[in-house]
């Protein structure tokens, strides 16, 4: 284990992780560990099925961007 995933458990603040399952560059797995062994209670993973390593830049984007915005508006306050 390297010493950044050592430091995962000691995470508190929200994660949200996003991933391609067709990523060359990186493997889903990777974000799955992330996700279990980070101590964050509030915590999210979402896998986009078919996409690539560059979400912003692929197809459906726009869906990718749509979450970003909804995970941040549920956890900011109303201005």
């Amino acid at each position: 284990m390297s010493a950044a995933e050592g430091s995962f458990p000691l995470i508190r603040l929200p994660v949200l992780i996003l991933h391609g399952t067709a990523d060359k560059v990186t493997r889903p797995s990777g974000s799955q560990f992330f996700y279990d062994t980070t101590g964050s209670i509030d915590k999210t993973l979402k896998l986009y099925e078919g996409h690539f390593h560059d979400l912003l830049n692929d197809f459906d984007r726009e869906l990718v961007m749509d979450d970003i915005k909804s995970w941040l508006n549920a956890r900011l306050p109303a201005v």
